[in-house]
């Protein structure tokens, strides 16, 4: 699958250019929300992520495509996960939230979302940023 880090303008151009044989697609919205942990002598920054999982529907079709689409979609998502968590870049991913979207962009996909918080497993050195003499 072809994955995607882009804005929600972006994704929206890059899934409407899907036509051509980029689906389906992982599409990771460029996170806006977060949050930092300040730890002795580290920060972790994480960050609230959406990715999607997409296919093309049928929106004249039957319900029963649609669900199809979404059931597949879900599946990868899950390997996903599995996959996430296994490559030890993150703390483990173990609350998430899905829902099923359909058309939610101008192209007709539909698939999953994931919901989840992203947590680098080691923090970023802050030495020189706190308490560096300076006054700060």
């Amino acid at each position: 699958m072809e994955y995607f880090f882009e804005d929600w303008t972006r994704a929206n151009v890059t899934m409407n250019g899907a036509r051509h044989g980029r689906l389906p697609a992982v599409l990771d919205v460029l996170p806006v929300a977060g949050g930092i942990r300040s730890t002795m002598g580290g920060i972790t920054v994480s960050t609230n992520r959406m990715v999607w999982f997409l296919d093309r529907i049928e929106i004249d079709d039957k319900s029963a495509h649609d669900w199809n689409v979404v059931t597949r979609m879900l599946d990868k998502a899950k390997r996903f996960l599995v996959l996430l968590n296994d490559s030890g870049r993150c703390l483990p991913v173990t609350d998430v939230t899905w829902r099923a979207e359909y058309s939610l962009l101008d192209e007709k996909v539909g698939g999953v979302c994931l919901e989840f918080t992203l947590t680098p497993s080691v923090p970023e050195c802050v030495d020189g940023l706190i308490g560096g003499g300076n006054g700060a």
